[in-house]
């Protein structure tokens, strides 16, 4: 199980729940109990967060941040970076999921 993707998984899990469950029951089930705008909002944000990997954005980001806080004395580094990290971390956490932020901020 460990060295196949999560979504092999999830299909099959989903497979075995419809052909063991009565037709009817699914259907109700996806138009009144699935709330699809949360759904459909998730995976845009992992579509998005994605796109930004992928054009190098998260780690600009970091190389930025890195940068900013190594041009400082040996003195003032810390107070920056916690600084620079604290507000970083508030505006960045409004847009990207806290994974691809982690990722971001591990060359600082």
């Amino acid at each position: 199980v460990h060295h196949k993707d999560a979504v092999w998984i999830a299909l099959i899990g989903a497979f075995i729940t419809i052909a063991f469950t009565n037709p009817h029951d699914v259907q109700d089930a996806l138009r009144n109990h699935v709330e699809w705008d949360t759904l459909l909002f998730f995976a845009g944000l992992f579509v998005l967060v994605e796109v930004c990997a992928a054009m190098g954005l998260l780690d600009a980001i970091g190389d930025i941040i890195s940068g900013i806080i190594e041009q400082e004395e040996e003195d003032a580094q810390l107070p920056v970076a916690i600084t620079l990290i604290l507000w970083v971390s508030a505006i960045t956490s409004a847009f990207l999921d806290n994974i691809p932020y982690t990722a971001t901020m591990i060359p600082v």
